[in-house]
């Protein structure tokens, strides 16, 4: 049960981030609703997976939940840039550019790839496939479809 869970919780975060880019925050110079966003999604993972609430807490606050953890000290290094970053945006004291807004939801998507078990990443690809696979087969049939339909006499 707690692979299946996990997993939820890995796909959920990944489809939240493409939504994210989706809605064009950097175009719109909306930089402290996207970082909102990706942090929330950092967040809740880091909740889901690991069982850190994680939600209100002062930057030094999550620097002692992360040191705490054990890991790659390069990507805890990260996580804890990620949520300077945040910080600084929150506060005002830092815009940045477009090109740096628009990287912020592959770099959490990088994070949460880093953090998820390896089969929770490969269960994710597989349902990945299939889906686009499933895509492909009805796009197919939706276009065989009209010219079948074309072939037909009418009486």
């Amino acid at each position: 049960m707690r692979n299946t869970t996990e997993y939820s919780l890995y796909h959920t975060r990944l489809e939240r981030l493409a939504t994210l880019r989706r809605r064009h925050f950097p175009e719109q110079g909306r930089f402290r609703e996207l970082y909102v966003e990706a942090a929330e999604c950092l967040r809740t993972y880091l909740n889901g997976q690991f069982g850190l609430d994680m939600k209100d807490r002062s930057l030094a606050e999550l620097e002692r939940v992360l040191r705490l953890m054990r890991g790659p000290s390069a990507l805890f290094e990260e996580i804890r840039n990620f949520f300077v970053e945040y910080a600084s945006v929150q506060s005002g004291q830092w815009l940045p550019s477009k090109k740096d807004a628009y990287q912020v939801p592959a770099r959490v998507e990088a994070l949460l790839e880093e953090l998820a078990p390896a089969a929770i990443r490969q269960a994710h690809t597989k349902q990945v496939d299939m889906q686009v696979s499933t895509q492909k087969r009805r796009i197919g049939r939706h276009y065989i479809m009209p010219n079948y339909m074309n072939n037909q006499k009418v009486a």
